[in-house]
């Protein structure tokens, strides 16, 4: 899962070689990390959270196939 995950967002940034995801595993959740290059912040956000939101439901999406919850965030 986070192979589809740096997948798609590489896939949105404008330097995707600065991308990097962490991931925390639980017991039933995934905390999943994404670092990126500072001109790709406002990028991944989106107007209105739009982006991190639908980045935020594929990761859901991704984890409810394995029977598993799955936390998106964005590093400073």
């Amino acid at each position: 899962m986070k192979t589809y995950l740096l997948h798609a967002v590489r896939g949105l940034a404008e330097h995707p070689r600065s991308v990097s995801i962490g991931e925390i595993a639980g017991a039933a959740t995934s905390i999943f990390e994404v670092r990126c290059h500072a001109d790709d912040r406002s990028q991944l956000i989106g107007r209105n959270g739009r982006v991190i939101s639908a980045l935020r439901t594929l990761a859901q999406a991704a984890a409810q196939r394995q029977q598993r919850q799955a936390v998106l965030e964005l590093a400073e």
